[in-house]
C-alpha cells in the first residue's frame, strides 16, 4: 500500500508540474533580397571626318552603343533631341564652332539608312545577363549641304529604358 500511495503522489506531482510549466519563446526573421536591376550604357563617337558638300553621295558613318545588364532585360534605346534644340526625328543638326551655322544629318538603326532612329523608333533589344550587346547607329549627312567651312559638332544623349 505504501507503494501505491507513493505512486499516486508521484503522479499527482507530475500533473501539477505539467500544469504549471513555464513557456519560453524566441523569434527568427524571414528574409529575401531582390537585387536592383542595373544596366550600363557606353557609346563611341560618330565621326564623319571631312565632309565635301560638292560630292554626289551622302557622307556616312556609324558608331556603337554598348548595353550591359545584370538581368535578362528587354531594353529600348533612343536619342534625345540634338544640341541645336531640334527634336530627335529626322534632320538633326551639328552646329559650327561658335558661328551658328547648321549642318544637317540623320541617325538610323539600319545600314540601309531607311529606319530613322528616334524616340518613336527606338532600338529594342533582348539582352542576356552580363553580356554586352552592341547596337550600331548609322549616321548620314545628305549630299549638297553647302555650309561655310568650319568644325561642326553635336551631342546626343542616349536613353535606355528597361
Amino acid at each position: 500500500m505504501k507503494h501505491l500511495v507513493l505512486l499516486l503522489g508521484f503522479l499527482l506531482s507530475a500533473m501539477v508540474l505539467a500544469a504549471s510549466a513555464d513557456t519560453i519563446t524566441t523569434t527568427f526573421s524571414v528574409m529575401a533580397r531582390i537585387p536592383s536591376r542595373e544596366c550600363t550604357v557606353t557609346a563611341t563617337d560618330l565621326n564623319f571626318g571631312t565632309y565635301y558638300p560638292n560630292g554626289s553621295a551622302p557622307a556616312r558613318s556609324w558608331n556603337s552603343i554598348g548595353v550591359l545588364c545584370d538581368n535578362q532585360e528587354v531594353v529600348s534605346i533612343y536619342p534625345n533631341h540634338d544640341s541645336s534644340g531640334v527634336y530627335a526625328s529626322n534632320n538633326r543638326y551639328m552646329m559650327s564652332n561658335g558661328k551658328g551655322d547648321l549642318l544637317a544629318y540623320d541617325l538610323y538603326t539600319d545600314h540601309t539608312y531607311t529606319q530613322p532612329w528616334n524616340i518613336n523608333n527606338p532600338e529594342v533589344l533582348s539582352l542576356v545577363p552580363y553580356q554586352t550587346f552592341l547596337a550600331k547607329v548609322y549616321g548620314q549627312i545628305p549630299a549638297g549641304e553647302f555650309e561655310p567651312p568650319g568644325n561642326y559638332s553635336d551631342k546626343v544623349t542616349v536613353f535606355v529604358t528597361f
